[in-house]
């Protein structure tokens, strides 16, 4: 991928994704999703250009973006962004990630490259974020695993984005939201830590 320019070639498919990358109509939903959930922190899968878009986004402070080609990968750590931001591009096997992950505002499930291959994204998003956008979620596989790993623990709060007009005018994208009753977060240390919950049972 010598000589390939990320920015370029993101900002191209945008104009003309219709189903093939992240839309106009997509990203207006996933801009908004930030805003009204006041969204600082990203963990990704699927870098691109999507990446770009949030590292100069206003309110995002950091972000962490996983993607199985480290070609591509690494064309992308080679784009200069704000320097306000914190932004980290990580290859990794599809299968399991190296470092140690704290937790994230929202985690954005874009990869990898088909719907069959993105159970390990969805799973590690569910694990890693109050919030989870989920793209191409109107597919079969990646039903699958929204059903699998998102619901139980997450609401489906959300639906927006470019419609599929063969799929019955289903959106593009899905956000879920991390129940109330499945929260808890401390400190210690400066270090944000994580925990799940789970509700008590009531006694008879």
């Amino acid at each position: 991928m010598k000589g390939w320019n990320p920015r370029k070639i993101a900002e191209g498919r945008f104009e003309v994704a219709k189903g093939q990358g992240i839309s106009m109509e997509d990203w207006v939903f996933v801009d908004s999703v930030l805003y009204e959930f006041n969204i600082h922190s990203i963990l990704e899968f699927g870098s691109g250009f999507s990446t770009i878009r949030f590292a100069e986004h206003p309110i995002i402070q950091k972000i962490v973006s996983y993607d199985e080609n480290e070609d591509w990968a690494q064309c992308l750590r080679e784009q200069e962004f704000p320097a306000d931001t914190k932004v980290e591009i990580r290859s990794w096997d599809r299968v399991q990630i190296k470092e140690k992950l704290t937790i994230f505002d929202l985690a954005f499930v874009d990869g990898p490259a088909q719907g069959q291959n993105r159970e390990m994204s969805t799973k590690i998003a569910s694990e890693h974020a109050m919030y989870v956008l989920v793209h191409d979620a109107f597919r079969m596989p990646d039903l699958d695993w929204q059903l699998k790993y998102l619901a139980g623990r997450f609401d489906l709060i959300k639906k927006g984005g470019l419609v599929n007009q063969k799929s019955k005018g289903a959106p593009y994208c899905h956000l879920w939201s991390l129940k109330p009753e499945m929260r808890r977060i401390h400190e210690r240390d400066g270090e944000v830590l994580w925990a799940w919950t789970v509700p008590k049972q009531k006694e008879d």
